[in-house]
């Protein structure tokens, strides 16, 4: 596995489509300020071909602390997550979709 791909990726990315640093950095900024946007209001995200982002919650849990000889209650909290669109899914196990 490589590199993570970062915000300055996706900003040389839109550079070499001809867009300024600036008028690259200002369109990677407002997406990312509309995906923050729609997840927090509680809408899914999709990404043709990727798959979609959305909003999760995690169960109820109790967990016993040996250490303390106690019952811990976990209350569910809020989590982004991601689901694989099936055929980018199939990309990835055929190995189509890694670097050289």
């Amino acid at each position: 596995m490589g590199k993570s791909f970062t915000k300055e990726d996706w900003i040389r990315v839109l550079m070499t489509k001809g867009l300024t640093r600036a008028k690259a950095r200002e369109s990677v900024e407002a997406l990312f300020a509309e995906v923050k946007t729609a997840l927090e209001a509680g809408r899914k995200v999709i990404l043709p071909g990727l798959g979609t982002v959305f909003l999760s919650e995690s169960r109820r849990k109790r967990v016993y602390n040996p250490q303390k000889k106690e019952v811990v209650d976990f209350v569910p909290r809020k989590r982004v997550s991601f689901k694989t669109h099936p055929s980018f899914k199939k990309e990835l196990r055929s190995g189509k979709g890694e670097e050289a």
